[in-house]
């Protein structure tokens, strides 16, 4: 994750209750993009020049080299010693540690790029100007802006994912909620005729007429209302984004999901900050109830001042996953007639596969969330800077949330940090942050 405050802020609106025959166009037009989106994947997967059995070969040969390439590093390192044990002064000394040898490792081979799918290899032929793509193929009844997204889209994912799956580390990301996603041109904002307060959306995204439908925009903030505001009185278009279907019990709701450029001042600051005032973020070594990770705002009067970040949460979440997979392992048991595939597993697993999304979506929510907590308390509280201690070296088992994407919150809260004026400063271990914290460490505020 880069160091630099991030320049765009992702915005969903629910669409107002769009009529039956909006609704019938949506779902014609996600199932073919969803579909689309799926094919394109495993047609990426099954043309890639590498296999799963090229890969096993090639770590093989890796471990291979990586074993001869330690031999030597440890046969030259015991020559560098012997040949610094016989140093007498201290200037030898310092002139033979510059020649030290540099550790050697094995470097993987190129691996040759994915091959792009084209018409070819679903049996069909090229138009007369060589326009038809794959996607265009699959998507019949939706435009350039839907089917060209999507393959972007697919290409960008299947590049970033490309090496985990090849090693059996992650599986294909098949699509099973509709979705639709659209080029910037596929969507137009304006006002609506009877109120110039409210906002509607024009969807581009077949051949036939553009299609109105309106946009909640109930507790939106001021920056965003604004944004709106330009786009309606320009008539320009929004951005890339996606249009998807959620349920809701039986109810079925769209909401379309746009980005738009973040407005200077939209974040709070630090406006004036008391010198040496620092916020620390670390664990403490005896955890106890209720604090696993705390925050200490110091120097006030040489004591600093504590509070915890919530986690019970997570903990829960977590809890609830994990007794779903262990019903699911007891009561559902797979024969050799049955279970393997179908739709009876896929009803069986939907309710685990449910709850697994559900612990995922709150963590990602939990670590924004406290990251920006911790942000907002340094800047209420007049702090120069942020110190984090690097949890990542932590014994995972000596921590309440045990295994945990510490790496996620300490880059979210280093981003949020910057954004708002504030230093940021990652401490390696927590002896460091122990002497920091220490009486008289430094002088009071």
């Amino acid at each position: 994750m880069s160091d630099k405050p991030a320049n765009t802020v992702g915005e969903w609106f629910e669409l107002w209750y769009p009529s039956f025959d909006v609704q019938r166009w949506l779902s014609r037009i996600a199932r073919e993009a969803t579909h689309c989106e799926n094919e394109l994947l495993q047609l990426y997967r099954s043309l890639d020049p590498v296999t799963p059995l090229d890969m096993q070969r090639m770590c093989a040969e890796v471990s291979s080299e990586q074993t001869t390439l330690d031999e030597a590093n440890e046969r030259a390192k015991a020559l560098h010693d012997a040949k610094l044990a016989k140093c007498v002064t201290t200037k030898q000394r310092e002139a033979r540690e510059k020649k030290a040898p540099k550790r050697k490792k094995a470097r993987w081979p190129s691996i040759p790029k994915c091959i792009p799918p084209k018409p070819e290899h679903l049996g069909v032929e090229r138009g007369p100007h060589g326009r038809t793509t794959v996607a265009g193929k699959l998507c019949p009844h939706a435009n350039s802006r839907v089917h060209d997204a999507v393959s972007h889209h697919v290409h960008n994912k299947y590049c970033r994912i490309r090496f985990r799956c090849l090693m059996g580390l992650e599986r294909l990301p098949f699509g099973k909620h509709l979705r639709i996603r659209f080029k910037a041109a596929g969507v137009i904002v304006r006002r609506q005729a009877d109120s110039s307060e409210f906002f509607e959306v024009g969807l581009n995204l077949d051949d036939g007429p553009v299609q109105w439908v309106g946009i909640k925009t109930h507790g939106k903030s001021d920056a965003t209302l604004a944004w709106l505001s330009e786009l309606a009185d320009t008539n320009g278009h929004a951005s890339d984004g996606t249009i998807s279907m959620k349920e809701r019990g039986r109810k079925k709701t769209w909401q379309i999901s746009m980005s738009r450029s973040r407005r200077p001042g939209e974040r709070p600051a630090v406006d004036d900050p008391i010198e040496g005032r620092t916020l620390v973020v670390h664990a403490p070594l005896e955890q106890r109830e209720g604090e696993c990770i705390v925050c200490d705002v110091m120097p006030v009067h040489r004591t600093p001042w504590r509070f915890a970040l919530e986690y019970e949460s997570i903990l829960h979440a977590r809890r609830s996953h994990d007794r779903i997979r262990r019903s699911m392992s007891k009561h559902y048991k797979q024969t050799s007639e049955g279970g393997i595939r179908g739709h009876g597993r896929q009803r069986a697993m939907r309710d685990r596969l449910h709850q697994r999304n559900k612990a995922d979506r709150r963590l990602a929510s939990w670590i924004e969330n406290a990251s920006r907590y911790v942000v907002n308390q340094a800047i209420e509280r007049r702090c120069e800077g942020v110190v984090f201690e690097d949890l990542t070296k932590r014994t995972a088992r000596h921590l309440l949330l045990g295994k945990f994407p510490y790496h996620r919150l300490i880059e979210r809260t280093k981003q949020k940090a910057v954004e708002a004026g504030l230093t940021f400063k990652r401490m390696e271990s927590h002896e460091a942050i122990a002497k920091l914290l220490a009486p008289g460490a430094s002088n009071a505020a």
